[in-house]
């Protein structure tokens, strides 16, 4: 019994610490950085756990980490809505007990060489984690390493996933050889079974770093563009009529106050939503007296008289195409909300306001889109009650344009997914720019975790990012992956980011062939597992 209890301690203790550093190696709230080397040997607790536990213990193990993992790591999304942490904890408790149990066989049918394929399922899990409605792109193991340009740019090659196998081989090799070590306690004889495929790690390394020191874009003859980020350090959608006016003045003269300071500024960009309420909607719909209509109608006279364009993020509301607009009859029902990202061009399409529109096309799941109404009418009407907002989606990956600027705007979390980025790029986009309002979890944290993905936007594509954010973190993030300017979080202010951009673009491997590594891993995955089975299926056929 005791034995027993020593052992499941040992187990409990690596579990804890696999999570803890998992966590820490992201932007946590010891270091907003996070600890970048940490995330080398983070997941090695539960690689050991694994070679510890058996394959029926394995999934209850998996559930445990995935979801300790997760807390500690995403503990800020407990601000967002009242069911997101148990949605998350949910969530990674049933996707790391799938993800050990598969470890676990891989780990067992392989014995030695296990490590290489465990690899591959985890950078296959991490990548399928990101798909679909719940897709999530948080706690993908290469994103640790965002302020490392040198590392990182071999994006252009393989996205993120090529850094998460650098780091996730690393880990799950050193596992296998400690393992090994204290089994056999022959130090000679594991190391020199260990030496090529580490051998092996240490020339990949270094190969990617040669390549982000040899692919370096020369940026100094590129043209120049100033852009005028404003971070009003507010959450727009707090407060009513009252405080909406007050966002804006504030938005307005902070814009102002840009324009005076720097009068070759070529745009000015306010974050998400940062207007309320729907421009286009109260302009066409709502009486000239109407409160709402009045305060849009002050910010289209402002931006008429400007002399450079704004992109504003806006709910955009619009009918519903099945209606016609000369009934006017519960036109409420009749309204569709997106998300949207509007540029505005001074005497071109403010007045009557027409601005070059994009739309968010990959929602929040259930705060911003839940499309099993029908299946789970309880809890669309729990979301519905707890103050949810549902938008529709966008279809396209539309481009704002003007004089050379082609703008792909990604949206909220959008920038968190890689094919979101890419679908600008392969529309001849010359920079990115992301509206976010991340001030609703007062969290630095969570800011500076969903600024670390940004960063691999911009290595990916080779294009620079802009980030206007309501709270932070505003940023430029040049097409090398340095963040060349970014605000404090939390203050009121405004970046004016002398923005490097080349009107040919640099068009990559990334940009062609998206997340082909993530899906190469997946398929291997799936083969694998298909050969084990099979192969067990042979050998029982021949014992009979």
């Amino acid at each position: 019994m005791k034995n027993k209890f020593i052992f499941f301690t040992l187990n409990l203790l690596l579990a804890v610490l696999g999570a803890v550093l998992f966590a820490l190696s992201h932007p946590n709230y010891l270091n907003l950085n996070g600890f970048p080397i940490f995330a080398y040997i983070a997941l090695i607790p539960f690689f050991l756990l694994l070679k510890r536990t058996k394959l029926k213990f394995s999934f209850l193990w998996g559930a445990f980490s995935g979801a300790l993992s997760y807390f500690i790591f995403n503990f800020w999304i407990i601000f967002f809505h009242p069911l997101a942490i148990y949605i998350i904890i949910a969530k990674y408790c049933i996707l790391y007990s799938v993800l050990f149990f598969v470890l676990k066989i891989i780990d067992s049918y392989f014995s030695r060489y296990s490590f290489i394929f465990q690899t591959i399922a985890w950078v296959a899990f991490e990548y399928l984690n990101t798909l679909g409605f719940l897709g999530y792109s948080y706690g993908i193991m290469g994103y640790t390493q965002w302020n490392f340009p040198i590392l990182i740019r071999v994006s252009s090659i393989f996205g993120v996933w090529g850094i998460s196998f650098l780091l996730v081989f690393f880990s799950a090799c050193s596992a296998s050889f400690l393992f090994e070590f204290y089994k056999e306690k022959d130090i000679k004889n594991v190391y020199q079974r260990y030496k090529l495929p580490m051998m092996i790690w240490v020339g990949t390394f270094f190969a990617f770093i040669l390549y982000g020191a040899f692919t370096k874009i020369d940026l100094s003859e590129a043209q120049r563009a100033r852009i005028a980020l404003v971070q009003p350090n507010r959450d727009p959608w707090l407060g009513n009529l009252e405080v909406y006016r007050n966002n804006y003045e504030e938005l307005k003269n902070l814009s102002e106050k840009a324009l005076k300071n720097f009068p070759d500024i070529e745009l000015v960009v306010w974050p998400e939503t940062a207007f309320i309420p729907m421009i286009r909607w109260h302009y066409k719909y709502t009486s000239t007296y109407n409160p709402n209509s009045l305060l849009v109608r002050e910010l289209l006279h402002f931006l008429d008289n400007q002399k450079v364009p704004f992109l504003i993020g806006n709910d955009d509301g619009v009918l519903d195409e099945k209606f016609s607009d000369n009934n006017f009859d519960n036109l409420e029902d009749k309204k569709l909300d997106y998300n949207a990202a509007l540029l505005f061009i001074p005497k071109k399409n403010v007045s009557p306001p027409e601005p070059q529109t994009y739309r968010k096309m990959h929602l929040v799941p259930f705060t911003e889109h839940f499309p099993y109404q029908k299946l789970f009418p309880r809890l669309y009407e729990f979301l519905k009650e707890n103050d949810t907002h549902f938008w529709e989606r966008g279809k396209e990956a539309n481009l704002l344009e003007f004089n050379n600027f082609k703008i792909g705007t990604p949206i909220c979390f959008e920038d968190t997914f890689g094919y979101i980025s890419r679908a600008f790029s392969k529309k001849g986009a010359n920079i990115i720019i992301n509206l976010t309002n991340d001030a609703w979890a007062n969290s630095a944290v969570s800011q500076y975790q969903h600024l670390s993905m940004a960063v691999f936007r911009a290595v990916e594509n080779r294009l620079p990012v802009l980030r206007a954010t309501s709270s932070g973190q505003t940023a430029f993030i040049d097409q090398n992956g340095n963040i060349q300017e970014m605000l404090s979080p939390f203050i009121k202010d405004i970046l004016v980011a002398d923005v490097t951009v080349l009107t040919e673009g640099h068009k990559t491997v990334y940009s062609y062939l998206g997340d082909f590594f993530g899906v190469l891993c997946t398929i291997v995955l799936i083969l694998n597992l298909c050969f084990i089975i099979i192969n067990k299926f042979i050998k029982r056929s021949e014992v009979k």
